[in-house]
């Protein structure tokens, strides 16, 4: 483990200076956006040239990504992208080649790379409703650097409130590590003790 943010009850990514990296792991592996506790890495924490494996479920598509940066980046595409049933993965080509040739096929980046993703048949509504998406951020909304800014403008309008509320309501991660796809927070000190409906 390079870095257990339990001590501090999840609250905030680590800082470069605090991983303790293994210069001959295989890899390093982060989930870019936690979506329970609200903590997202801001940019990519520096590896030393292990590759760096991300699980960008909940924050693909959210921004523009330094791709040069990672090995691995996949991303469950039922958050943002489109419907289940679509895993986006994009792979260096060098970690393409170090597949074991004795790994079933559908775990083979190699295998699936030579068959151009199309070893079974694939959900082809779900890879269209991805398209959709795709083309609508690249079109109407005008890139991912656009979509950036439509994020953080929603995540701060709720953590204002939360800020804002005199203790009424309690934000949980670190504000340099805050999330802009999940805002979770629970009632302060001066809030209400259960919720009515």
């Amino acid at each position: 483990m390079a870095w257990d943010g339990k001590p501090a009850n999840f609250n905030r990514a680590p800082r470069n200076d605090e991983l303790k990296l293994d210069k001959s792991a295989a890899y390093v592996y982060i989930a870019s956006n936690e979506t329970i506790q609200g903590v997202q890495f801001g940019k990519e924490p520096e590896t030393g040239g292990v590759p760096l494996v991300c699980d960008s479920s909940s924050d693909f598509l959210s921004r523009p990504v330094a791709m040069e940066k990672y090995g691995i980046l996949f991303a469950c595409a039922q958050k943002n992208a489109g419907p289940a049933g679509v895993t986006v993965v994009i792979i260096r080509d060098d970690l393409v080649e170090r597949s074991p040739a004795n790994l079933p096929s559908m775990v083979n980046y190699k295998v699936l790379a030579e068959g151009k993703s199309l070893l079974n048949t694939p959900p082809t509504f779900a890879i269209y409703m991805v398209k959709l998406v795709t083309d609508w951020l690249l079109g109407e909304v005008g890139g991912l650097a656009k979509m950036a800014e439509i994020n953080r403008r929603k995540a701060k309008l709720l953590y204002d409130v939360v800020d804002g509320s005199g203790g009424f309501y309690q934000g949980h991660a670190e504000p340099q590590s805050r999330s802009v796809m999940n805002v979770p927070f629970r009632p302060g000190q001066h809030g209400p003790r259960r919720a009515v409906f």
